[in-house]
């Protein structure tokens, strides 16, 4: 059983422990005094423990460990984990014209499939608690079954795109732009030619968790400058605490 908990003290994962007496509990986590972190066999990202508003950092060290486990496993090599850590756009340019597309739309939808489906999560909670602005995210699968009702010309979906077969089904979307309207921003690893009348921001071709990472500096900053534009106290929360001890 792995375990994963940024704090080492959200209570949906200490609540667990109890229920996992007698198997072996793995876990990973950025505060070895935590209760995870005393209580399963953890990985510990050295940056020190979480701290909020949002978890950008906390968020890069998580999946740095993740990628590290593989490298440890055999999966990938350790030169190809620092060049994921060291990756970013092409150009700085499309995520420029993307933050505007962003701020002028007056709703934004994010999606993406398999583990580029939690990257589209993570954009959209991100940016929802420095905001202040609700925004939707499903996976894309999800979201052509029905949900593309909600995109108009006053939406701006934003697409994480790997390479492979399941990149290649984005390209649906620029019929449906056709359709609805909607502004597309794509975050795109793939091999694949970029969707027409998009926003295209161009990674290292991938689809595995070391693309994942090249993409976490870009789209944070996209992110945070997103909810600069919204919200004048980006950072500072009015209800929320980002070590959630109760439910």
């Amino acid at each position: 059983m792995l375990l994963t908990s940024q704090s080492g003290e959200s209570v949906e994962t200490v609540r667990c422990l109890p229920l996992l007496e007698g198997l072996q509990v793995f876990s990973i986590t950025l505060n070895a005094e935590s209760t995870i972190g005393r209580k399963t066999q953890s990985l510990v990202a050295s940056g020190g423990e979480e701290k909020a508003f949002a978890g950008t950092r906390s968020v890069t060290l998580t999946i740095a460990i993740m990628a590290s486990v593989c490298v440890a496993l055999g999966m990938k090599s350790r030169k190809e984990l620092e060049q994921a850590l060291e990756s970013g756009p092409e150009s700085l340019q499309p995520l420029q014209k993307a933050l505007g597309l962003l701020t002028q739309a007056n709703h934004v939808v994010a999606t993406g499939r398999s583990l580029f489906s939690p990257l589209a999560q993570l954009f959209a909670l991100g940016s929802e608690e420095l905001s202040r602005q609700a925004m939707v995210c499903l996976e894309t699968g999800q979201l052509r079954h029905g949900p593309t009702e909600i995109l108009s010309c006053d939406t701006a979906l934003v697409v994480f795109r790997q390479d492979g077969p399941l990149g290649q089904l984005a390209g649906s979307f620029v019929e449906l732009q056709r359709k609805a309207g909607f502004s597309c921003v794509v975050f795109d690893a793939s091999s694949f030619k970029a969707l027409e009348n998009s926003i295209t921001i161009r990674f290292p071709e991938g689809d595995d968790i070391f693309t994942v990472l090249g993409m976490m500096s870009a789209f944070q900053t996209l992110m945070i400058t997103y909810a600069c534009t919204k919200n004048p106290y980006t950072g500072l929360p009015r209800y929320g605490s980002k070590v959630t001890t109760t439910e």
